[in-house]
């Protein structure tokens, strides 16, 4: 009799740990500021990211090897942005949503609801001029000013244009955390999975 005895090797599944974001992410993209100026470098990551459909990408702002607080990325994005919501914000995520293309969203962690409420309300006079063309085709939507509506039973404002569809949209989903999108589709996409992801933890 003759005993053959082969060593198996046990398949290793490989796990990539991103750090924690204010909604889970399925990628992440580093974008770093040295390279050039980070509204430039945020667009080209929309036009040619490549996502599985209903994906996220987290953008991981950095300078050199640190990564940008809050305050300084949404400063570099957009200037008049008010310094004291600015400095309010304790944490930020920039992402891309796909879905059927990519769309940009923006989720901030303030820690006044006061604060970040007013400030808000001052962002609206620059934010659609600054940074409106990453969340919508600011060359064929002439957008009218925000107004009040209700998603998903959230208190928002709203830009939209001549035939009523939405161009930008932002809203507490509580009392500290604020979600800025191009439209309802992507709003409800990271309002669920905002949700989704605090009844896991």
């Amino acid at each position: 009799f003759i005993f053959l005895y082969a060593k198996s090797q046990e398949q290793k599944a490989v796990t990539t740990f991103y750090r924690q974001t204010i909604v889970p992410a399925e990628k992440e993209e580093k974008i770093n500021t040295s390279g050039g100026d980070l509204l430039f470098l945020i667009e080209n990551k929309l036009s040619t990211l490549a996502l599985d459909e209903g994906d996220i990408a987290f953008l991981e702002i950095s300078s050199s090897e640190n990564e940008l607080s809050a305050e300084t990325a949404l400063s570099k994005i957009s200037p008049s942005a008010p310094a004291y919501l600015l400095r309010s914000l304790e944490d930020y995520m920039f992402g891309i949503l796909r879905q059927n293309t990519n769309s940009f969203f923006i989720l901030m962690k303030t820690d006044s609801f006061e604060t970040g409420f007013s400030g808000m309300l001052t962002w609206e006079k620059s934010i659609a001029k600054e940074i409106g063309h990453l969340f919508f085709d600011t060359a064929s939507s002439t957008p009218t000013q925000f107004e009040d509506t209700v998603v998903k039973n959230k208190d928002s404002r709203v830009i939209r244009n001549a035939r009523r569809e939405t161009l930008l949209i932002y809203a507490f989903l509580d009392k500290k955390t604020i979600l800025i999108a191009g439209n309802n589709k992507v709003f409800n996409n990271i309002l669920n999975r905002y949700f989704n992801s605090k009844l896991v933890q």
